[in-house]
């Protein structure tokens, strides 16, 4: 299966390069703020996906977004860092083959693809930025797709 990534929406294509499914999405985009330990938000986007699988929460326009997850000092300068997940629904998908967002749906693997993973693939620092520190690697950020828009950001 091969991935097509867009700025609008992506699809998932099949070898014959037919398209399969097609979900919007909202490309990501990076926030300032206190930098976070990428590992630590990592592990925190699967506890916190982990959780609101386990409490079979699903979202949609009618419902209440759930509470941020916020961490203590897991944020540069002691600071907190906070995950938070909104349902949105113009991320959904046109053809409205899903109109809410279902986490059990989803699995861990999705919801922290979309909470930490691509967030983390745009807003990383390397030893190329000014003021890179190894420890701070990771500005926070948002990323939007399947009816939500999953926030990942220090505070």
């Amino acid at each position: 299966m091969k991935w097509l990534f867009t700025l609008t929406a992506f699809f998932v294509m099949d070898v014959a390069g037919d398209a399969l499914l097609r979900r919007q999405s909202q490309p990501p985009s990076c926030v300032t703020g206190p930098r976070l330990n990428a590992q630590a938000a990592q592990d925190a986007a699967t506890q916190y996906c982990q959780n609101l699988i386990d409490s079979k929460v699903v979202l949609s326009g009618n419902t209440q977004n759930p509470a941020p997850g916020i961490q203590q000092g897991k944020a540069e300068n002691g600071g907190s860092m906070a995950l938070a997940v909104m349902f949105d629904q113009s991320l959904c998908p046109p053809d409205q083959s899903t109109s809410t967002l279902d986490f059990a749906a989803m699995g861990l693997d999705t919801c922290v693809e979309n909470l930490y993973t691509n967030i983390q693939l745009v807003c990383s620092q390397d030893s190329t930025w000014g003021s890179y520190d190894p420890q701070w690697t990771l500005l926070g950020g948002t990323f939007g797709a399947s009816c939500g828009l999953f926030s990942l950001y220090g505070q």
